[in-house]
């Protein structure tokens, strides 16, 4: 049987769209672990970090991991720190397969461009800043992330030849 998919990677590297994308094929429900909270919760994300505090809002994030976990296999799409605080990442990895979807700090910049008022994590950032942000940002989680049952690189790659590269890996180990 399949088991969960969980998409990590920083913010703009695609795992909602990716995630939705994998969804059907793979005959799971797709669930964003931000918008899953923000059901829960009543609030926007943005308004749960300010008001919880970061602490809070992590705590929030892995009660809802493992509520999830404990459900039917679905492809989810985690928030960006999510690998990065208790022990998310061993647990993703203990109830599922986790695809690292990786994006150079230039590209994630280009992404997120647009998003600059949007984003709390980028509050301050400049289009001028955000490359070295991100690439520092990248820095302090690399560790995590690179805990990837999988990397997929995503640079110059269309949606369709990420999908299909992420579902050739789970195709080969349905354990």
């Amino acid at each position: 049987m399949m088991r969960s998919v969980f998409l990590i990677g920083f913010m703009g590297s695609g795992k909602s769209t990716i995630g939705r994308m994998l969804a059907e094929p793979l005959g799971l429900p797709y669930i964003d672990l931000d918008q899953y909270l923000e059901q829960q919760q009543g609030q926007s994300v943005p308004a749960l970090f300010e008001r919880l505090g970061e602490a809070a809002f992590r705590a929030l994030e892995r009660e809802a991991l493992h509520t999830l976990a404990a459900g039917p296999p679905a492809v989810v799409a985690t928030g960006g720190g999510a690998p990065c605080h208790f022990d998310n990442m061993a647990f993703m990895k203990s109830v599922g397969k986790t695809l690292y979807l990786k994006a150079s700090p230039e590209e994630l910049a280009l992404r997120l461009k647009p998003e600059l008022g949007n984003r709390p994590l980028l509050e301050g950032q400049t289009k001028q800043s955000l490359p070295g942000f991100i690439a520092d940002m990248l820095a302090k989680r690399a560790s995590f992330y690179d805990q990837a049952d999988i990397v997929v690189l995503t640079d110059g790659q269309t949606k369709q030849d990420v999908v299909r590269r992420c579902l050739l890996f789970l195709k080969g180990s349905r354990t």
